[in-house]
């Protein structure tokens, strides 16, 4: 696979997690519309783009979301991370990590601008982050990082 044919697919996959983002920031909820078909290519595409090593960090990228939902991780977040980590390995997962803990960290530190901003919204039971921001500065992150390596 060529250098261009990876940029193209960073590219084009900022347009379903921007889709994505903007869901969760508006209603507090990822469509599967979205999710499921992001989940399902992930597979193909570990195995294509970084072969059993891609697999591995996909699958475990998949456990470890799911271990996480009792403590608030949701089921759009896991399978958008299965996606990262399918497209990006490793460095992909570990940047979605991190953006996603400072969207959050915005969202505590600043409770007023994360309202403004659309990533936070107050429920019946609690407070709700939209952590799919997250995902969607990562990709962006790494494609920038890609293109100018």
């Amino acid at each position: 696979m060529t250098r261009q044919i990876y940029l193209l697919l960073l590219a084009l996959s900022l347009i379903p997690l921007s889709v994505a983002a903007w869901q969760d920031m508006r209603t507090r909820h990822v469509s599967n519309w979205i999710t499921i078909p992001l989940f399902l290519l992930a597979w193909p595409l570990a195995w294509w783009l970084h072969g059993l090593d891609g697999l591995g960090v996909t699958g475990v990228t998949f456990l470890a979301t799911y271990a996480a939902m009792p403590f608030g991780f949701g089921a759009a977040d896991g399978k958008l991370a299965v996606f990262l980590a399918a497209l990006g390995g490793l460095p992909a997962v570990l940047l979605a990590l991190v953006m996603v803990l400072l969207v959050f960290l915005l969202a505590r530190l600043s409770p007023g601008l994360g309202q403004r901003l659309a990533i936070v919204h107050e429920e019946e039971d609690g407070r709700h982050v939209a952590g799919v921001m997250g995902f969607f500065v990562a990709d962006l992150v790494f494609l920038l990082a890609e293109v100018l390596s």
